[in-house]
């Protein structure tokens, strides 16, 4: 088929595709579906036969279960089971083993019958008698009347025997009984009634423990695995009968079961799924010759119908490859490589004039949509005409009737507390745009643009009632900022013009607009604002008072943070009370800022270096708020300079308490005090007592006389100054309180300490 065209190629494997599919579809499933039913027939006829091989058995366990009920009823049994046996009753005896015997049918496979008296202590067997607790069965036989029932057939472990228990007399549930009549059958003769039937399978009988009765294991399993497997199944199941598959050694066999409400009993069939399937399998290899068949005569067809359907497209083709003179040498060039893919380069070529056509319409459309934008653009910068906006109007299909006009701006009021950053801005303002221009019909509206940091929208209505219009552009401007809060997680503000009618106001009316979003430093974010709702009375002309300046700028002078906090809240809150416009709240707080800017210039601090490089005062202007900037005095101008001020306080601290210890140490022979160490320093005697007792541990007195101590002690070791002299130099009233004073903190007097060190020295 290397010869044959692509698409004739394809079209033929399509063909031959459909016609095999139903082939498949209807082969497999007659296959899977006559497996199923022979299955089904094959399970049904086994649980049928199971069942008769079931009744034959029980019917023999029946009979066996009546004749003894039938004996344990006779009137010889019932005088016996009331006395003892001697060698004096030998006619009891006699008449108790012939009756014995007659039970004793081998064509029902009692092999033995034993006759127990457990209260007269004696068991008679088909030819003896003896003493029961003598009988070496006795243990077991003790086990039997433990039963909880009044008849029970046992099977016992590796025993060739079943036996049937029963108590006597007949129906007591009392594991004391008088006595019990135990038969043994043999399992062969049971093996011999499930031999009789060989469609079954391998059947095997199982008791109440899942434990092996009577049967025969199948050749390919093992015995142990089996029962096992056969046990969990059964377990899972609560149904009486019923069939299921299990791997046994890499062989796949079906087991129907049947459970007997008899004795409890379950009779098990085995038989190999390849015995079931045997006859499926020659449906199936019939099944695929026949779909073989019929599959060569469809290909037959499949080639012919391909041919005549290729036809009128293989005409095509070579038209088109006819007209190459008309196309382009790369289209020519690319019709030469596609000869063995007709459509493909059919469909290139009527690809590209659509393409062609498509890209015209976008770009067109893009085109327009710039030029409508930069119409309302010059629209509200004033840079049209009005006769010419009433031309440019009706060609980009704008709204051209209408009873009112309103202009909404909308401004992002703080990207803090978002996922987005300051340079997300442009992005976020964008898709506002997007979420605008989705919001308000555009039959209500002109184009929305960007303008700077502005959303502008020109709405435009037919609605009659200037009241009703107000109502409806403040729900509409609701609208779309819940809108960009839901979309968008960030909070907006939205100002609004007041109606007007002609588009010459276009320019004042956008101007209000934004002078309305200027007061959102009063009534704070995320809100909406009608320039018509902000009130046009007069504020108080005077500021702060100096007294609230004055205790901003105490408290941050004393480091006092929680005071400067308190203070700077209070500073906002009177500002707030006089109600200034935006211009004067502007030059307030910029006049605030200027008295808090010269407590860092007094302390010889430089504003760049502790604010950094870029412009505080634009940074205050950036925000919006009245909450920002209160936040932004807090955060960015109070804490910075009460941080600088106790970073030069604890400098300062360091160079108070080494000045006033090299006093002490070059004028702790004069008067020297505290005030007058503070005054040479000009500082507060209790500012210094503090910071000398914060560096040192000490209070100035305690280290000036311990210094002078260590001093005294000093010359007393190592110069020959009389106790007077000393007492002398160092002030001290007479020589009697120099020595109190020096024996109450040494614990010796002057001339003894003299002493002691001489001594030492010598």
């Amino acid at each position: 088929m290397s010869h044959f065209p692509q698409y004739f190629k394809r079209l033929l494997l399509f063909s031959l595709i459909i016609g095999a599919l139903p082939l498949i579809i209807l082969g497999s499933y007659s296959y899977i579906k006559s497996s199923e039913i022979i299955r089904e027939k094959v399970n049904e006829s086994n649980m049928q036969i199971l069942l008769q091989t079931q009744m034959r058995v029980e019917q023999v366990f029946e009979t066996i279960d009546y004749s003894v009920t039938q004996f344990i009823s006779s009137s010889i049994l019932q005088a016996a089971m009331e006395q003892s046996i001697s060698p004096e009753d030998f006619v009891m005896y006699r008449e108790l083993g012939n009756s014995l015997r007659k039970l004793q049918l081998k064509k029902l496979g009692i092999d033995e019958i034993y006759l127990v008296n457990i209260d007269k202590d004696w068991i008679i067997r088909t030819e003896s008698v003896e003493k029961y607790s003598n009988f070496k069965l006795h243990s077991l036989f003790q086990q039997y009347a433990l039963l909880s029932s009044t008849s029970a057939w046992v099977n016992e472990e590796n025993s060739p025997w079943i036996r049937l228990v029963k108590k006597l007399p007949i129906l007591t549930f009392s594991t004391h009984p008088k006595g019990m009549i135990v038969l043994n059958i043999n399992k062969n003769n049971i093996n011999e009634l499930l031999s009789q039937n060989q469609r079954l399978g391998d059947v095997l009988i199982l008791d109440e423990k899942h434990r092996i009765v009577s049967g025969r294991y199948p050749s390919y399993a093992d015995d142990d695995l089996l029962l096992t497997r056969i046990a969990e199944q059964l377990a899972d199941s609560a149904a009486d009968q019923g069939h299921f598959t299990m791997d046994i050694n890499k062989m796949k066999a079906g087991i129907t079961y049947r459970k007997s409400s008899y004795n409890n009993w379950t009779y098990i069939s085995a038989v190999s799924i390849n015995e079931i399937t045997k006859e499926s399998r020659a449906i199936g290899l019939v099944t695929v010759f026949s779909c073989i068949v019929i599959f060569g005569i469809v290909s037959i067809i499949a080639y012919l119908g391909a041919n005549r359907i290729y036809y009128p497209i293989r005409k095509l083709y070579q038209s088109i490859q006819l007209s190459a003179s008309a196309v382009s040498k790369d289209a020519r060039k690319d019709g030469s490589s596609a000869k063995n893919c007709e459509l493909s380069y059919i469909a290139e070529r009527i690809q590209a004039l659509v393409n062609n056509g498509t890209q015209l319409e976008h770009e067109l459309q893009s085109q327009v949509k710039l030029m409508k934008e930069l119409f309302v653009l010059k629209l509200f910068l004033g840079q049209i005409t009005i006769k010419e906006a009433y031309g440019k109007i009706r060609y980009f299909g704008y709204p051209s009737t209408w009873k009112w006009l309103s202009v909404l701006t909308l401004q992002i009021d703080s990207l803090e507390g978002t996922k987005f950053r300051k340079q997300d801005k442009a992005l976020l303002l964008f898709s506002i745009n997007n979420i605008v221009n989705e919001l308000i019909p555009s039959k209500e509206r002109f184009s929305p643009i960007l303008i700077n940091n502005d959303q502008i929208t020109l709405h435009v209505s037919s609605i009659e009632h200037e009241q009703e219009y107000k109502k409806y552009i403040e729900h509409l401007a609701e609208t779309i900022r819940n809108s960009v809060f839901h979309y968008l997680k960030i909070k907006v503000s939205i100002g609004i013009s007041r109606p007007f009618k002609d588009l010459e106001d276009i320019v004042n009316a956008y101007e209000e607009s934004k002078d309305a979003l200027k007061y959102r430093f009063r009534l704070g974010d995320s809100i909406i604002l009608s320039i018509e709702n902000i009130t046009s009375q007069r504020p108080d002309p005077s500021y702060l008072s100096k007294h609230t300046i004055q205790e901003l700028i105490e408290s941050i002078r004393r480091m006092d943070r929680s005071k400067a906090e308190e203070n700077v809240k209070q500073c906002f809150a009177e500002t707030l009370k006089k109600k200034p416009n935006y211009h004067e709240y502007q030059f307030i707080i910029i006049h605030l800022l200027a008295k808090l800017l010269e407590i860092v210039q007094e302390s010889g601090e430089s504003v760049t270096s502790l604010f950094g490089e870029k412009s505080i005062v634009e940074q205050l202007l950036e925000l919006n708020s009245n909450d920002d900037i209160e936040a932004f005095f807090k955060r960015s101008i109070v804490e910075p300079i009460i941080d600088f001020l106790e970073q030069r306080k604890e400098s300062q601290n360091f160079n108070i308490t080494e000045h006033i210890k090299e006093m002490i140490k070059h004028e702790f022979e004069t008067d020297l005090s505290l005030e007058s160490c503070a005054a040479r320093m000009n500082f507060h005697p209790s500012y210094i007592s503090r910071v000398f007792k914060k560096d040192m541990n000490l209070s100035f007195s305690d280290y000036l006389a311990q210094y002078r101590l260590e001093m005294t002690k000093k010359w007393l070791r190592e110069t020959d100054m009389k106790v007077s002299e000393i007492a002398e130099r160092l002030h001290y009233n007479s020589s009697a309180s120099f020595i109190r004073y020096f024996r109450n903190m040494e614990g010796m007097t002057p001339g003894q300490y003299k002493k002691s060190h001489a001594s030492i020295k010598g």
